[in-house]
């Protein structure tokens, strides 16, 4: 009999097709990526803080023991740190489990959230579930997650950085569904591959490992915020744009995108393009942030998954057609490194449009300084009051290529319109850019020079990028 654990069992219910794979077919799930590994490291240290809340506790060795030196431990009546259990071919790690009043405990799921979810709930439904099997009384259920609303000011402050919520009312109602569940996933097991419907079996096609590598040779999955009705459609067997109902109602956008991508030419609204170009001020500035979000506050003033910028991009044109200064700074990974980004980005003329790509995110982080910098915030709102977002004529469609796939973002307009791309880069997304930054930064180590040529050419191509995008515009504008 195949064991069944709780991230198994998640698993099963979210997608039986992922789930039977898992077990049956497992060369079709990609190994983790450096981010879903640098995500669960970060569970990892919530659990290992949340830890500390409960005096006293032992932490149950890891390995083909721990069942038994479980058993061991609840005689002690201490809180006992990831305890195992196994009953019925099911099996379960325990975030916290400490002693309740008699011989009953109560249970803490420890999730690097900041809010409790319905998969947390199920999660520790099974729990409770595989430790009723093993005649273990849990008096109480609670899920423990991040208070973003938590500033730190000296020393971390666990207590203020967890909160626990008592979840056990809305999870007892789950508990007596998990046989049933089990059944059915022990079902899938011994039969062939499920057939899924999108949606409906499995519940978030575009982030299962399986199903979304299915969806990705589908046109129709491409259509610009189509997804739900794509899932009805593709269940129904209708996989291409081409192919589309009549009565299926489209938005201005999504027809853009069908017409384009059946004639494989570029769309453009000329005179909406022109009055865009008309509002750009030079000299123009081009400019982009990187920065990381710990869920630890790594330094005062900070918030859990608060942005910190640690890096930026800027090209400055002084007219039209001129040819570009380069900017850029890179903080060493030590400290706080805002006010010396402050600094550095004092090359930001007074005059001019200061554009970004999806500029929210830049103003955000400049709002973020005039916050922390109050005596700057005249020269950061003469940035922010000048900004321009180059995204606006894609996300609007004043302008689609094919080539987009009914994406706006930056990595579909920059190959689609200039052929150039973040391929060839050894940081080519901005997550890895965070991550390597915040891991170098949590170890304390300098950045060797390979990464630090890493993490300059992939900002400098966002805002250069910028620039070969606009210059494509005014093109097409003319």
């Amino acid at each position: 009999m195949n064991v069944i654990s709780k991230s198994r069992y998640l698993e099963g219910l979210w997608c039986p097709l992922l789930f039977w794979c898992r077990f049956n077919d497992p060369s079709r799930i990609p190994e983790l990526d450096r981010m879903s590994l640098f995500r669960m490291s970060v569970g990892h240290r919530i659990g290992d803080l949340a830890k500390g809340l409960f005096q006293g506790g032992v932490e149950v060795p890891h390995g083909s023991d721990s069942i038994r030196r479980t058993l061991e431990l609840l005689e002690r009546r201490v809180p006992l740190f990831e305890p195992a259990f196994s009953s019925d071919g099911l099996f379960c790690k325990v975030d916290l489990l400490v002693p309740a009043h008699e011989d009953e405990w109560d249970l803490f799921e420890v999730k690097s959230s900041t809010k409790v979810e319905e998969k947390h709930l199920l999660d520790v439904a099974f729990q409770l579930y595989v430790l009723k099997l093993c005649n273990v009384k849990v008096r109480s259920a609670s899920v423990i997650v991040v208070n973003n609303e938590y500033v730190r000011r000296g020393e971390l402050d666990v207590s203020g950085l967890l909160s626990s919520y008592d979840v056990t009312d809305e999870v007892l109602p789950l508990v007596s569904e998990v046989a049933d569940n089990v059944a059915f996933l022990r079902d899938v097991l011994s039969g062939p591959e499920p057939k899924v419907s999108y949606g409906i079996d499995c519940r978030e096609p575009d982030k299962c490992p399986v199903c979304s590598k299915v969806l990705e040779g589908f046109s129709i999955f491409r259509l610009h915020r189509f997804r739900s009705k794509a899932y009805e459609l593709i269940n129904e067997g209708i996989i291409d744009l081409d192919s589309i109902p009549g009565d299926v109602r489209l938005s201005d956008k999504q027809r853009i995108q069908v017409d384009c991508e059946r004639s494989g030419k570029l769309h453009v609204d000329v005179p909406l393009l022109r009055e865009f170009l008309g509002g750009v001020e030079y000299p123009l500035h081009l400019l982009d942030f990187e920065s990381f979000n710990s869920a630890i506050p790594l330094f005062d003033d900070t918030r859990a998954y608060e942005h910190v910028p640690f890096q930026f991009s800027l090209h400055v044109v002084k007219s039209r057609g001129a040819e570009p200064e380069h900017f850029e700074f890179l903080a060493e990974p030590k400290g706080d490194p805002r006010a010396q980004l402050l600094d550095a980005l004092r090359v930001v003329g007074p005059s001019g449009s200061v554009m970004a790509f999806n500029v929210g995110f830049e103003r955000r982080m400049l709002e973020q300084l005039c916050d922390l910098f109050p005596e700057s915030s005249s020269f950061l709102h003469g940035i922010i009051d000048r900004l321009v977002d180059l995204q606006v004529v894609f996300r609007d469609f004043v302008i689609y290529h094919p080539d987009q796939h009914g994406k706006t973002g930056m990595k579909a307009v920059l190959p689609a319109l200039t052929g150039k791309s973040y391929g060839d880069l050894d940081v080519s997304r901005g997550d890895e850019a965070m991550v390597l930054f915040q891991e170098a930064l949590e170890s304390g180590r300098r950045l060797s020079e390979g990464e630090r040529r890493a993490l300059l050419e992939y900002c400098a191509l966002d805002t250069q990028g910028m620039l070969d995008i606009l210059r494509r515009l005014y093109d097409l504008a003319s």
